[in-house]
């Protein structure tokens, strides 16, 4: 059986797509900054690499080698750019992006010894259609 780690799980689309993962028969773990009520469910910052690699320490001791990944923690600030910090900036390149790489980087050895991974990156649409 895979097994398949969300980020941003626990809720919104991150929890639509965990229950379909189930539904399709892998196993599935979450990540998110308040775990969910599902069974296999981790608090973890994803911009905190420690804490991601300890979850998934701890999800592979449970569900075994990950081979689906889908990357769904992400945040907004929307505000007029003109009183956007640069704090706002940072922690949204830090979850977004950053937060990507880590997991990504977490899982990829699991993948590349069963010679088999899948990896989704999700993200709003508004990175295509842009705010105010």
């Amino acid at each position: 059986m895979r097994t398949a780690v969300v980020t941003g799980g626990a809720s919104g689309i991150g929890a639509a797509i965990s229950d379909r993962l189930r539904t399709d028969g892998l196993q599935v773990a979450t990540l998110d900054l308040n775990p969910g009520k599902e069974k296999f469910s981790y608090a973890a910052d994803v911009t905190d690499r420690a804490a991601v690699d300890a979850a998934l320490e701890d999800i592979r001791a449970e569900l075994g080698p990950v081979t689906v990944l889908v990357n769904a923690a992400g945040m907004e600030r929307f505000k007029r750019f003109t009183d956007l910090t640069f704090d706002d900036w940072q922690k949204v390149i830090d979850v977004n992006l950053n937060g990507t790489f880590h997991c990504i980087q977490a899982v990829l050895p699991d993948m590349l010894e069963a010679g088999w991974g899948r990896i989704v990156n999700i993200s709003s649409s508004s990175t295509h259609s842009g705010q105010p």
